[in-house]
């Protein structure tokens, strides 16, 4: 149709000014199914490239989701636009959560957001003891999602009872408990009932399933109002690689970087365990260094902070205490401090030589 009406038309239907901000939802609606459609046909490649494991492919493809929901096009900045708000942060105090243990602190400042911290030992020398202390007090600000690859859950929920309710372990595992002892578990668990702690005890993870149950402990937090705030890995060497054909300190390495890199993804401290080699037992002063980490030089590389722990349980008078020494320390200073062991409560309490249990 031709004609005054259809001139008549056009002009009674044209966008106002005032009506900007609907228009602009139109739009900003149909960008995002844009997107959704774009990371459709993404993830419809990704499923047939039989190359990559399936747990990859579905963490990959929930990734590419998320970056629909948050947007995937950023503005390009320059310094001069944003270096006044890194100057305003300068007069803030930095951004952490304080460990367990005020000597620690005093050399790390806490566990900020966006590191990777390494926890290295050799066996029975408290690393589980030290991440589960440190993931308690993470929780305390939000939620922690814990990827344990050596212990059950049920075997870590005994190790915070012990810890928070001052149960005897060894009463414990051996199902000895005193009627005392059942009303510090009762005590233990109406706190441990409000702790925001996810712990994922499944055979045979890789880097991918620990993205994923970080991703869904993060997305748990979001639904309560709150954040992740500290991703713990027992331990790396533990975890498998989706190709077992390459050299074990190449997968070593990508899962130090992957680490890191969940560190940032997530804007969170993770603390990740590693074992040590046996170079350290054959020294004279028994004393863990930096190239004792073992299989991988990147652990090295890749953590802001290194804390290696040494105990020695044959001695008599250094039984009770375990030696943190702070390797490694990209936002301060290194050295090292004495903890009182405490492992029947599976803990570890600021101390030294003079502390008893």
């Amino acid at each position: 149709p031709q004609g005054p009406a259809v001139l008549y038309e056009l002009t009674s239907v044209v966008a106002t000014a005032t009506s900007a901000g609907y228009y602009a939802r139109i739009i900003a609606d149909h960008a995002v199914r844009r997107r959704l459609a774009l990371a459709g046909v993404t993830v419809t490649g990704m499923a047939a490239d039989l190359t990559v494991s399936p747990a990859e492919q579905v963490e990959a493809a929930r990734a590419a989701v998320d970056a629909v929901a948050s947007g995937s096009v950023r503005d390009v900045k320059l310094i001069g636009e944003e270096l006044d708000d890194t100057i305003a942060e300068m007069s803030e105090p930095p951004v952490y959560t304080e460990t367990p243990w005020g000597s620690i602190n005093h050399l790390v400042g806490g566990l900020r957001p966006r590191c990777m911290y390494v926890v290295g030992a050799r066996p029975a020398s408290g690393k589980t003891i030290f991440a589960m202390n440190s993931a308690v007090a993470l929780a305390s600000e939000g939620f922690v999602a814990v990827s344990s690859l050596e212990m059950g859950r049920a075997e870590l929920h005994k190790r915070l009872i012990s810890q928070l309710g001052r149960v005897h372990m060894s009463a414990m595992v051996n199902n000895a408990l005193e009627p005392a002892d059942w009303d510090r578990i009762a005590d233990a668990r109406s706190r441990l009932m409000g702790l925001t702690i996810s712990i994922d005890d499944a055979p045979g993870q890789t880097l991918a399933h620990v993205r994923a149950h970080a991703r869904s402990t993060a997305r748990r937090a979001e639904r309560a109002g709150r954040k992740l705030t500290g991703v713990v890995v027992d331990y790396l060497q533990l975890m498998e690689s989706t190709d077992p054909r390459k050299d074990r300190r190449v997968q070593v390495g990508e899962f130090s970087r992957g680490m890191k890199l969940i560190a940032k993804e997530f804007d969170c401290p993770v603390i990740v365990l590693s074992q040590l080699n046996r170079k350290s037992e054959e020294r004279h002063n028994k004393k863990p260094m930096l190239s004792d980490l073992r299989e991988s030089g990147d652990l090295e590389q890749d953590a802001d902070v290194v804390f290696l722990l040494s105990r020695d349980a044959e001695d008599p008078d250094r039984s009770s205490e375990v030696d943190v020494i702070v390797a490694k320390n990209r936002h301060g200073a290194t050295g090292e401090v004495t903890l009182g062991w405490v492992g029947h409560y599976a803990a570890m309490e600021d101390g030294g030589a003079d502390w008893a249990p």
